[in-house]
């Protein structure tokens, strides 16, 4: 793509008066000069265009702040996919923000030198405060030679690399040749299901090995109906169903998500229920009235990866010792708050 906009970042925006300040301010201060900036806001009642509109005037970066008639973020995104003109593309929650000033324009440059569909780098999950919670270094690796789509999506199945909303820049050709857009209307996995996507159709992916985004974990984010994780189940199928409608094998991967990825979100789903909800009622009526999630739990195996062997026993004292299972979730939760 001939284009004299090097990188445009993508940021949805609903209600987001309080982040989105900080995320903005991270941005127009990029040393990568040639660069777009394009909100899409899913029509917000509280002042985040005005904040955004003010901030973004008063920079020398390219903007644009598109209104959304359709709430939801991949609707958002795929409006920004649209609207991008840049050679690659940035995706940015708006209540996250860059750590670097050399961030984009070092991604940039990677890319550019090794032609590269794919640059991914670290993010730390932080607190309101900017407290890191989670270091990237401490679950997962970097990609530290220039490797295929496929190579990489094996070790992200597998938990030893993380690419998320923030921590990746796509090359804009690799999106569009190949129709590469987010689920509209799917609300749990949506990233997951564009990544995995985009690596199936991406040749050359490279890491820097540094931490260029801080991930805001909030705990308001944490849905009252928190059985909507098992959403993710359907969102893991249709990424099967994607993968068996390609050319290769991926037979493997494909094991890898049925044996482990699955089970692992049901899991998740299952732990987050019932310390929100309080009620183990809850979590086993909703299991009950579907048998796949339980049929989904029953194909884990074991693995001597942590991902893996956590997985596999949680699944395994679900299965065969719910009572116990709760209790052990509840009392481990205490101790942590403590």
């Amino acid at each position: 793509m001939s284009s004299s906009i090097a990188v445009s970042v993508i940021i949805p925006t609903y209600n987001s008066e309080k982040y989105v300040k900080k995320c903005l301010n991270s941005v127009i201060i990029q040393t990568l000069n040639n660069i777009e900036i394009i909100i899409i806001d899913n029509i917000s009642i509280d002042n985040t265009v005005r904040v955004a509109k003010d901030i973004l005037s008063n920079s020398k970066k390219n903007f644009e702040i598109i209104k959304n008639p359709k709430l939801g973020v991949s609707f958002s995104r795929n409006i920004g996919i649209e609207a991008s003109k840049g050679e690659y593309i940035y995706f940015l929650d708006s209540d996250d923000y860059l750590l670097e000033k050399e961030a984009l324009e070092n991604a940039y440059k990677l890319a550019k030198v090794n032609d590269l569909d794919i640059v991914h780098f670290g993010f730390n999950r932080v607190d309101e405060e900017g407290k890191i919670k989670v270091p990237y270094n401490r679950f997962y690796k970097y990609i530290t030679s220039i490797e295929s789509g496929n190579q990489v999506l094996e070790k992200y199945l597998k938990g030893k690399v993380w690419l998320c909303t923030g921590n990746c820049i796509y090359k804009m050709n690799t999106i569009k040749n190949n129709s590469l857009f987010y689920t509209e209307n799917c609300r749990v996995g949506e990233d997951q299901e564009f990544i995995i996507k985009t690596l199936v159709n991406s040749k050359r992916i490279l890491s820097v090995n540094k931490v260029y985004i801080n991930y805001l974990s909030r705990k308001e984010s944490l849905s009252k109906n928190s059985l909507i994780l098992l959403e993710a189940v359907e969102t893991f199928e249709r990424i099967k169903s994607y993968l068996k409608s390609r050319d290769q094998n991926y037979e493997k991967l494909i094991s890898i998500i049925d044996t482990h990825k699955i089970p692992y979100l049901i899991v998740r789903a299952i732990i987050k229920a019932s310390l929100i909800e309080g009620d183990s009622s809850i979590v086993e009526k909703s299991l009950n009235e579907n048998n796949k999630y339980k049929t989904y739990l029953k194909k884990t195996k074991f693995g001597f990866i942590p991902y893996y062997f956590g997985t596999y026993m949680a699944a395994k004292s679900f299965l065969f010792f719910p009572k116990f299972f709760y209790k052990a979730i509840h009392l481990f939760s205490k101790i942590l708050s403590y």
